[in-house]
Order: C-alpha cells, then structure tokens, then sequence
C-alpha cells in the first residue's frame, strides 16, 4: 500500500482518497451510465431542432410578406421603369419588340407638364393642359431621361389653340365654404327635374326615378340617386357645387365639386364635367369625372367612363320665375347696375346673390 507524507504529518493512502472521492461524487462510479438506443434519442432531438427551424423560416417570410403589402418594405431593388418609346435606342427596339417596358437602372426620369393658366376671379383660375397623355404613365406629362435637353415645343406637345371645353378649374383653398369660389350654376340646370335616368357610356345599362334639384341654391346641384349600379353615379351623397361653366359652340360645359367626405377616385371623383343642352322640356346631358378630357364630348355622346343624362318632368324653373317676377317692377339693365354696386360694397346678402346670379344666366 503506497503511502504519502506530507511535511511530516499523518500518511494518506490512495484507499483514503478513492473513498473521499466517492463520498463526494467526484468519482468514475458517480458518472452516468448509458442505457437505450442512442440513435432514437438522436431523431428525436433532431425533429425538435428541424421544426423549430421551419417554424422560424414561416415566421420570417410572413413578416416579409406583410411588410411589403403594407408599403413598410424597401429593399432597394432596380425597378422597371415604363419609357417612353422615343427615349428607346434603336437596338433595344429591335432587341425587345414585343414589350414597351425597359429596365433603366440608375436613371432618372425627369417629367415635364405644361399648362395655360387664366384668372377667373381673386380666388379661382382655369387652366388648360398643354401636354398629350401617354400610354407610359397615363398622365398628363412628358418623361425624359436625367439630363436631356428638353425645350418648349417638346414638352408643350398638345395641338393649339386647346379645345375650350377642356378648362379645369383651380379655386383658393376655404373659400368653397365661403362662397367665394362658388358660381351660379347654368340656367339649364336652375330647375327642379323630377324624372332622371342615367345611362353609362354606350347606353347598354340605365337607372332611372332619379330627381335633380337645383332650386334649393344656384351654386348647388342635389341629386337623389335610386339603386344605381356602380359606375353611374360618381358622388355617394349626391351634393355637388357649380364651380365655373362656359358655352362652346352651342353647348354649356360646367365644372362641379362633389362636397362628398371622401371619394375613392374609382367610382367617385372630386371634380367632374358636364356637357348639356335643353331642348324643349328635356334636358341632355353628359358628365366626365375630373375634367372635360374627352374633345369629342357633347351632350349626348361621351366615351367610357364617362355617363349621361336624360332630365324630365320640371317641376320648378326658378330662375326664370325670378326674373319674371323681377321685371314687373325694374328693367334689366338696372337691376344688374344695382347689384354690381353691392358687389363693389360688399354688402350682398344671400339672397340677393342668388337673385344676381339667377339674372345673369338668363
């Protein structure tokens, strides 16, 4: 038996520490002894591993997907950028015939848009486009590529003179409330109609027993839609203001506001245009949403998405009753002096505003 000594103390035999180490379990005994198939613990713990893995990728890539639905994802790739044809080259032409979409990485599109800008009042202008629309972007303006020399001419590529039924109106921020932005809407829409159909562009489908009242106020036109199907009606409360009409060869054309909270610019618009004419007891009409784009527009014809009227049955012709009424006791030309000179003063009430606006359109 080996023993140890330790500055001349007691001995300590291994025996001694074998025994220590085992009471302590810092011992070979004390380890653990393997049991079972070692390969079906491994499967096992791989199948934990391996689902945890695909639960990861699942979560990952649904959080890529919902952020790049909901716009919160640039992942600054290269985009295909619609060209227009004349910046094409000649050999990409030839190359790339059957598509008009060329992808220009790292160039820049500069957009031109011209317009022709007449003062109508203090708070409203009408302007005219003086760009054609492009099948590119479907829009108003010319593209050019960074850098290139554009002048006038080229970008100003819109026949002249402009069709004059194609103004759009522009009016001063708050004084829609204000009524200072407001005109008098034309005297063929001054009047109460009690049968409206509408018809869409072809007039393949219709909805009629509508009601148009324009009585109420002669800066307003309110319309009370029956179950119209969508695409012939282009306001949901049926409330719009005349902003600003002019006649063109024979033919009234007239912008309105739709005093909806909201439009979805789909089926519903902002700003639209009429086109109308009246004949007798009928009054037809065609309305386009934003503006008055369409140059071949007229009362009874309009392309798609354009819609059309045909007004009946008046109950009411409140203009010409008022003036009627006026000229018992005061001859035109004074009563327009009159209220020019309140005007200037601005003392007009309410009503004389009507009154005025009902005379000048008469």
């Amino acid at each position: 038996m080996l023993q140890q000594r330790h500055g001349g103390g007691s001995s300590v035999t291994l025996k001694d520490i074998d025994a220590e180490d085992k009471m302590i379990g810092n011992h070979l005994d004390s380890a653990p002894v393997p049991s079972g198939d070692w390969s079906e613990n491994y499967k096992k713990r791989q199948l934990k591993l391996n689902f945890q893995l695909v639960a990861a990728i699942i979560f990952f890539a649904g959080s890529v997907y919902y952020a790049k639905i909901m716009g919160s994802l640039d992942v600054g790739f290269p985009y295909e950028i619609p060209i227009p044809e004349h910046l094409v080259p000649e050999e990409a032409k030839r190359k790339k015939s059957i598509t008009d979409t060329y992808a220009f990485q790292a160039a820049l599109i500069e957009a031109y848009i011209c317009i022709e800008l007449h003062r109508i009042s203090a708070t409203k202008y009408k302007y005219y486009l003086g760009t054609k629309i492009t099948s590119t972007n479907n829009d108003y303006m010319y593209g050019a590529l960074s850098g290139t020399s554009i002048d006038m001419a080229t970008a100003c590529n819109r026949a002249t003179p402009y069709d004059q039924a194609t103004f759009i109106t522009l009016f001063k921020e708050g004084t829609l409330d204000t009524g200072e932005s407001v005109a008098s809407c034309p005297h063929e829409l001054l009047n109460n109609y009690g049968s409206v159909t509408i018809y869409n562009a072809d007039s393949s489908v219709s909805c009629g027993e509508n009601t148009v009242k324009g009585c109420e106020d002669r800066t307003q036109l309110r319309y009370t839609y029956q179950s119209c199907s969508t695409g012939l009606a282009f306001s949901s409360g049926g409330l719009f203001f005349c902003l600003h009409n002019e006649v063109v060869d024979g033919t009234t054309y007239v912008i309105l506001y739709n005093n909806d909270t909201t439009v979805n610019g789909a089926s519903t618009y902002r700003h639209t245009c009429m086109a109308l004419v009246q004949s007798s007891a009928q009054i037809s009409v065609t309305e386009m949403p934003l503006f008055c784009s369409d140059e071949s527009m007229t009362s009874s014809t309009v392309s798609s998405p354009g819609i059309k009227y045909a007004m009946t049955s008046k109950t009411e012709d409140c203009c010409k009753l008022l003036f009627i009424h006026l000229s018992n006791y005061i001859n035109y030309t004074n009563v327009e002096i009159i209220f020019q000179v309140l005007s200037e003063k601005n003392q007009k009430t309410n009503k004389q505003r009507k009154h005025l606006k009902c005379l000048q359109c008469t």
